[in-house]
């Protein structure tokens, strides 16, 4: 009754998934589904199958050596994260062990931001324009070696 009566009504809402497929919003119906014959493809209850993750955890690489203290970072660390994330550090100076003020970067877009080591590094931010755009992300990881790996385990697991 649940789900006939609260939960269907609900995806048919503006925001809702199945109001996507109605209108045949693609941006909408990629970013959710991947794409709209993958929607096709799920199917129906009876051939539904819940995901069996991987007990061991599996560590992402981060474009830079995770084992180096912070205090011993420099320009070098930050250019090879960026360059992990087809970026570029733009910032030609950087004073060892400051992990708290911003530098300037660009992602492989070409978009231009500003982020410190900590928050580039350890927080995981990188492009806050690109990061709007989660119907990009396939396309972001072809330059992105951090969202490749994260796309080639999605798809391991699946």
């Amino acid at each position: 009754m649940i789900k006939n009566f609260v939960m269907k009504p609900l995806t048919k809402k503006p925001r809702g998934t199945m109001s996507w497929i109605e209108a045949n919003d693609q941006a909408k119906i990629n970013a959710y589904f991947g794409s709209r014959q993958e929607w096709e493809s799920i199917g129906d209850w009876s051939t539904f199958w819940p995901a069996h993750p991987e007990n061991e955890p599996q560590f992402l690489d981060h474009g830079y050596d995770e084992t180096k203290d912070r205090a011993d970072w420099t320009l070098g660390d930050m250019e090879n994260a960026a360059n992990f994330r087809g970026g570029s550090l733009v910032s030609g100076s950087m004073a060892t062990g400051d992990i708290t003020t911003p530098l300037a970067w660009e992602c492989a877009a070409g978009h231009s931001f500003q982020g410190s080591p900590r928050l580039i590094l350890t927080a995981g931010h990188w492009c806050p324009e690109c990061v709007q755009k989660p119907a990009d992300y396939a396309a972001q990881a072809r330059s992105n070696r951090f969202l490749a790996q994260l796309e080639t385990k999605i798809a391991a697991s699946a």
